[in-house]
């Protein structure tokens, strides 16, 4: 809290910012003292420094650029740190990173509520694959000596599960279809949207600004799991066959009604939720019996090589292959941890994917808010049913930049391949 100045002592002039909030709002955008300087300060730490101890106050100007440097409204920062922000889903994230979310990530997580609501209303039909398998699977404690029976019980629905999302979204054909991990995550993306009508989000930033970038180690996905407007969040910056696990582990979350937030999902040492959530997203993307078929035929190389085959065959990652080849009992515990962390260091060396603003435009605005929603809003605006405004809020772009598209495009409808 500021302290109130010694009688006869005149307050400092400026902008009264409280000095704790200033220090919680660094905290929460991780910016430091010195990069607080070089952006309002002109470098001099020590004027930041002050504003911290409540001995100096910045300028009208200068408190304009704190808030927008550190994403916080100006009026916050006169008042006392505001509550911690309450995460509207349950987080699965690794212990390690479930600390206060970044603004970016609170920035994601609200704009996809918004979408959410927005198309319930416009949707208005109940979607029947939400909670598909809810009330297939158990996750209460077991009774003494009952261990193995219910996890294999649970193991088998995840089975029953990923061979139903197989079947439907016709993953086998659409593996055939296209030749690398960016082609398949498109082809994936669009299946869901299109046979499971769940909005698909791959983004690697808050919106379509290239200068507020996700962090691929707080979250890597989540998941709404609406029954009318399901939603899934991919966030892409990480590499691009982790993104393509996400996306079918948020899948399973949709599948049994549960909203969550996951950091990397690979892992196979999750339990309860997120267990059923791996195992589901591992056999959809490399069904059993086809993963053991292949892996006989590669056995005459190296577990290394057979598992960077493999990888290309099912697009995901190596770790991911080495993984699901342990927990078939394909290999051996000591194999397993002699190769994983090598493995791993190596898929996370490579197909890092970075903030790329290239290519359509409007095509980027369509992926990056779901290709169906993205249609839904362009239709509903042209109908009248929503104002320009509204329309631009919702795919986080500019008013007259939408009411060109939509005045230059009358015709079409359809979101832009």
């Amino acid at each position: 809290m500021r302290a109130d100045p010694p009688e006869n002592q005149a307050e400092p002039s400026g902008v009264p910012i409280e000095p704790e909030t200033l220090r919680w709002a660094m905290r929460r955008a991780k910016v430091s003292e010195a990069q607080l300087a070089k952006a309002v300060a002109g470098g001099k730490i020590e004027r930041v420094r002050a504003w911290l101890e409540g001995s100096a106050r910045p300028t009208h100007a200068q408190t304009h650029r704190i808030a927008a440097k550190l994403d916080v409204p100006f009026p916050v920062l006169l008042g006392p740190p505001p509550a911690p922000f309450k995460l509207p889903v349950s987080d699965f994230r690794r212990p390690e990173t479930q600390s206060q979310p970044s603004p970016e990530l609170e920035a994601v997580l609200l704009d996809a509520l918004r979408k959410r609501d927005w198309y319930r209303a416009y949707r208005q039909k109940r979607n029947p694959y939400v909670g598909k398998f809810a009330n297939k699977r158990s996750f209460t404690e077991p009774p003494a000596g009952t261990l193995g029976f219910l996890v294999w019980h649970e193991r088998d629905v995840s089975q029953e599960a990923a061979y139903w999302a197989e079947q439907t979204l016709e993953l086998a054909r659409l593996r055939k279809k296209v030749r690398s991990w960016t082609s398949f995550r498109a082809v994936l993306a669009e299946a869901i949207e299109d046979r499971l009508h769940i909005l698909v989000l791959l983004n690697s930033m808050v919106g379509n600004n290239i200068h507020r970038p996700l962090d691929p180690e707080e979250f890597a996905g989540f998941a709404l799991a609406d029954p009318i407007a399901p939603l899934i969040f991919v966030n892409t910056r990480g590499s691009v066959a982790r993104s393509i696990f996400t996306l079918a582990h948020e899948l399973g979350h949709i599948l049994v009604r549960e909203d969550a937030l996951d950091s990397d999902p690979s892992d196979d040492v999750a339990e309860g939720h997120e267990r059923f959530c791996n195992r589901f997203a591992a056999e959809l993307l490399m069904p059993e019996k086809e993963f053991r078929s292949l892996w006989r035929q590669h056995q005459q190389s190296d577990i290394k090589t057979r598992c960077t085959d493999l990888a290309r065959t099912f697009f995901v990652s190596s770790e991911a292959v080495l993984i699901r080849a342990h927990t078939l009992d394909l290999i051996s515990d000591e194999d397993f941890e002699r190769l994983h962390m090598a493995i791993r260091r190596k898929s996370e060396k490579k197909s890092r994917e970075s903030i790329n603003n290239g290519g359509n435009f409007w095509a980027n605005v369509a992926i990056r808010n779901s290709k169906t929603f993205f249609k839904a809003v362009i239709e509903a605006t042209r109908a009248g049913e929503l104002t320009y405004t509204s329309a631009a809020r919702l795919l986080n772009v500019n008013v007259g930049t939408l009411a060109q598209r939509i005045y230059q495009d009358r015709g079409r409808v359809a979101a832009p391949e």
